[in-house]
């Protein structure tokens, strides 16, 4: 089957199957007590953002999933967005201009290893090409070259008038969704 999650604020995650994807059927209900700002299904695990944890499940049997040790993001953010970087790597992009983002590598019992760490700005937003990153956050963006993990390089940093909703990278071209100013390309190449 394949499963999608529902994140709800302040009740938890749907974890659903799509095994009919005209009626998904409900599997569980993981963290009924917690909000959340994002979730992922990496492998057999759900990854999800709290305010201040990465809360970690393994769903290799979803009838009856398994909550792991939580990640701690205190101090971080308190509004998280996660991308889905391979089947082991994620980033973890916050909205404090001071914590920016945390690309993590996550193993399949659900250990967690920061690979780096980028704290120049908001990372609210967060889009990749190869080894280089979009960041967004408020009206800044920035391209930033990740192939020396440990000493990350600004290419570009820009402002816009309006705040950016998301960013989305397809080959060489960036598309900013720019609020009221519509969709933005840039050629990347």
């Amino acid at each position: 089957d394949r499963y999608v999650l529902s994140t709800t604020d302040h009740s938890g995650l749907a974890l659903l199957s799509l095994g009919n994807p005209i009626r998904p059927t409900m599997m569980a209900w993981l963290y009924p007590e917690l909000s959340f700002t994002d979730g992922v299904i990496l492998g057999d695990l759900v990854l999800a953002t709290t305010s201040d944890k990465l809360m970690i499940s393994d769903i290799s049997d979803p009838y009856q999933p398994v909550e792991l040790p939580p990640f701690d993001l205190s101090g971080f953010s308190s509004n998280h967005t996660i991308l889905v970087i391979d089947d082991t790597q994620i980033i973890v992009g916050g909205d404090t201009s001071s914590q920016g983002l945390k690309w993590l590598e996550v193993s399949q019992d659900g250990s967690i290893t920061t690979l780096t760490q980028w704290s120049e700005d908001i990372a609210r937003i967060v889009a990749k090409n190869g080894d280089i990153l979009a960041i967004a956050g408020g009206l800044d963006f920035y391209l930033v070259d990740f192939s020396d993990m440990n000493n990350p390089q600004i290419l570009f940093e820009h402002t816009l008038g309006r705040p950016i909703y998301d960013l989305a990278w397809e080959n060489d071209y960036l598309y900013i969704a720019n609020n009221t100013d519509g969709v933005r390309v840039w050629d990347t190449s």
